[in-house]
């Protein structure tokens, strides 16, 4: 009996060891093939699924198809609420309005449409522009400080800030909450190519409590100011340049309900934009240091098309500084009226950068006047 219990115990052990054995070897047999395609697929899986755990959360532009239709919402919190985080909103009009007082006038918040109810009984208009502020380091603050005193004592009545207010996400609150509670003047805020439109309308939600004199140039479209009118275009035309996965990217239907925008104007129409029309000739404000010439054409003509004579750009920081007429062939100084008047107001920041004419920025802004159907514009140079 104890013979045959040994012998079973030990072909039981042997059978158990087989097996093992199988299990051990098997585990290095050839895997099944995996076709190219299915390969793929799984790596697209395994990719997705490590982004999905390691990316933090971002604010993403909500996307609106664009026509030259008009919406009718019932009122402002209504349109600020539905659109808040979309780069170019379709044409809005609301029923009840939003007043708001910002420096003795009244500013009325209509949609796409912001208008200046009791307007002055002069024809002239100053405004200043911060173009391209990108950072927070302290020789910047400086500089915006130094300008805004200038914009000050030339007796500016709003700010422009026409994109690139930062490269970083943090730094974009606190510029343009300096600028809007230093100033106490309207500062209409716009994104260029560096910005996330998502984030900076974010921020300026944030703000508009405390400072609301900070506007919102992707919910309003066109400005009914007091001797100016502005038509606004945000963000940049060439995906390529843009360095924010929620940069606004603009094409060519964006341009219409803009075209709408322009029978509204009863004062001269400055066109507001981050990048410059593309003007060809060798005075060209969109001309980088090679000599080409990287201005958008969709602009120049929307410009010509409508005849806009009057514009405010930047984002080429190396031709900034100066203006010109729309052929960029002729040079349009400082200090003089003119006809028609097309700005690069450059980059406020304090990192230097060389310019076209040789010459190193360390920071500039503008100011930019009309009076009567004229405009003129003055350079400031940080010190």
């Amino acid at each position: 009996m104890k013979m045959k219990l040994v012998f079973t115990y030990i072909i039981i052990i042997y059978a158990l060891s087989f097996a093992n054995c199988s299990l051990f070897f098997t585990s290095f047999q050839p895997a099944e093939k995996i076709s190219p395609p299915a390969v793929e697929k799984i790596s697209k899986k395994i990719v997705e699924k490590k982004v999905v755990a390691k990316t933090p959360p971002k604010i993403i532009n909500k996307k609106v198809v664009q026509t030259d239709a008009l919406k009718i919402l019932p009122d402002w919190q209504t349109y600020e609420t539905q659109y808040d985080l979309a780069c170019y909103p379709p044409l809005v009009k609301v029923r009840q309005p939003k007043k708001v007082e910002i420096g003795g006038k009244t500013y009325l918040f209509e949609g796409s449409v912001l208008r200046v109810l009791n307007q002055d009984q002069d024809d002239r208009a100053v405004l200043g522009v911060l173009s391209a502020t990108k950072d927070y380091f302290k020789a910047s603050q400086r500089n915006v400080r130094y300008f805004l005193r200038e914009f000050k004592r030339h007796g500016v009545e709003a700010i422009v800030m026409n994109g690139d207010i930062a490269y970083e996400e943090e730094d974009l609150k606190y510029i343009i909450e300096d600028v809007a509670a230093i100033s106490k003047l309207p500062v209409f805020v716009q994104a260029g190519n560096s910005e996330s439109a998502g984030n900076m309308s974010m921020a300026v939600l944030d703000l508009q409590e405390k400072l609301p004199n900070l506007i919102n140039m992707s919910l309003v479209k066109f400005v009914d100011g007091d001797d100016y009118d502005l038509l606004s275009l945000p963000g940049y035309y060439n995906k390529k340049y843009t360095h924010n996965t929620g940069s606004c990217i603009y094409w060519s239907e964006h341009f219409l309900p803009l075209g709408q925008m322009v029978k509204f104007a009863n004062d001269p129409l400055v066109f507001v934009s981050h990048g410059p029309p593309r003007t060809p000739g060798k005075n060209g404000i969109d001309m980088i240091p090679d000599g080409t010439h990287v201005g958008d054409i969709h602009i120049s003509e929307f410009l010509q098309k409508h005849q806009i004579k009057f514009g405010i750009f930047g984002h080429i920081l190396e031709a900034g500084g100066k203006g010109c007429d729309l052929s960029g062939e002729t040079y349009l100084s400082a200090g003089k009226w003119h006809d028609s008047l097309y700005v690069n107001a450059g980059s406020s920041s304090s990192v230097p950068w060389k310019m076209n004419n040789g010459t190193v920025s360390k920071g500039m802004a503008m100011i930019y006047s009309i009076k009567g159907k004229k405009a003129m514009y003055k350079l400031l140079k940080a010190r």
